[in-house]
């Protein structure tokens, strides 16, 4: 896929480092839909660089899909500070980029899947049901053991309350959330929902890139 870096504007005036995938099948289904991709906590390293997030947006540029992963602000080239926990800030920035997928003058996109990983499912999820044109989510590794350490409860809440369609991936061996925990607060989530548990794989996903995307891709 052919990538292209781009600063984003937010709102409150600071700038996002993001990166465009953009697959050549633009004749597929995929052509009039954005995928963005959120990062984990910076705070433990996460960035737009991280392995899941560059083979999801691989994978979702090769279908043709507008696929765009970002730096949250305070990260990398992005301007700003971040709220690193609570992720009220970097909602924000979540929102900026659909905006900026929406308004995009290289395509006619019509609807938005949001995918996040660890920290970045939390956040993007939840800012899902403030845009009409997002027409799901999947969340990654979701972070539901250390959630009130990290300050996220009250954003994780929109997350399982959301009424649109979610998906929910973890490992089997996940540093963070045992695999009872998570069955819980899936099970607690409203629907429509799906899940996927891949077993023999921890938080990290190092060696079992093409699991996630699979388990993405086939929801």
């Amino acid at each position: 896929p052919v990538r292209k870096r781009v600063m984003i504007p937010c709102p409150e005036g600071h700038l996002l480092e993001a990166i465009q995938h953009e697959g050549g099948n633009r004749q597929s289904v995929w052509r009039n839909v954005a995928v963005i991709v959120s990062h984990p906590m910076p705070l433990l390293g996460g960035s737009m660089s991280n392995n899941v997030v560059i083979a999801l947006c691989h994978a979702f540029a090769a279908l043709g899909a507008f696929t765009i992963r970002y730096n949250f602000r305070g990260v990398g080239r992005s301007s700003g500070s971040g709220s690193w926990l609570g992720g009220d800030k970097e909602s924000l920035d979540a929102k900026a980029v659909v905006n900026y997928a929406l308004q995009s003058k290289e395509r006619d996109i019509a609807s938005v899947l949001l995918v996040g990983y660890s920290y970045g499912s939390v956040v993007s999820s939840s800012i899902a049901d403030e845009f009409p044109e997002v027409v799901g989510f999947a969340a990654i590794s979701v972070p539901f053991g250390p959630m009130w350490v990290m300050g996220l409860s009250g954003l994780a809440s929109k997350l399982l309350k959301s009424p649109k369609p979610k998906l929910f991936v973890i490992g089997d061996q996940d540093n963070f959330t045992g695999v009872e925990n998570f069955k819980k607060k899936v099970e607690s989530s409203a629907t429509p929902k799906s899940s996927k548990i891949i077993p023999g794989v921890d938080h990290f996903w190092f060696g079992h890139e093409e699991a996630v995307v699979t388990a993405v891709l086939d929801w």
